[in-house]
């Protein structure tokens, strides 16, 4: 399988409504709490989104009292609902491009509903500085757009094993209207 190029995205952002909706609506809101858990076990977190879509998760860590953010999407539809939605700072960028990871100071990254619609998931990765707090997301099926998807945490350690010290797995097991399992995990790169 392949990764979906910015034009896919650009019109499902168009299209699904969805995507503009309140966080509260969106189908990752269970993974976004736990996101959000683990945002809070980090001390002064200056947060990186990467991939952050029509920033609904960044709307949602707003509301939640983290101000310190800046999210980038390579979608321009995307960035242009965000700027709508939330008052964090949102930008055009490729999580392939190593300069958008020095361009804003951050000690946490984020990457929900990423790296599995990614080629070279591990390039992206290897992008965000040693000792930098990482949270992402990973699916545990696989659909349209998917490169990879997960059954267990096992498989999450051992793809990533190499540029993340994983410290916790969270499995969610149900997701609003969808019922699709995720993974959500917390570490810090190596």
């Amino acid at each position: 399988m392949e990764a979906l190029g910015s034009k896919h995205y650009d019109e499902a952002y168009k299209i699904d409504k969805e995507y503009r909706a309140h966080y509260k609506d969106s189908r990752y809101f269970n993974v976004w709490k736990q996101v959000v858990d683990f945002l809070r076990e980090i001390r002064d977190p200056s947060v990186l989104d990467v991939g952050c879509g029509t920033g609904q998760l960044g709307h949602y860590l707003s509301d939640e009292g983290f101000k310190n953010y800046v999210g980038f999407d390579f979608s321009m539809e995307a960035i242009k609902v965000a700027h709508d939605l939330s008052q964090q700072q949102f930008f055009v960028g490729d999580a392939y491009d190593s300069a958008l990871y020095k361009k804003f100071p951050h000690n946490v990254v984020i990457i929900s509903e990423v790296l599995e619609h990614l080629d070279y998931d591990l390039e992206v990765l290897k992008n965000v500085s040693p000792g930098t707090n990482i949270i992402f997301t990973v699916p545990r099926f696989n659909c349209k757009g998917h490169v990879r998807w997960f059954l267990e945490e096992w498989q999450v350690e051992k793809r990533y094993h190499d540029l993340i010290k994983i410290e916790k797995i969270v499995k969610i097991t149900s997701m609003k209207k969808t019922n699709k399992p995720w993974i959500v995990a917390k570490g810090v790169m190596i």
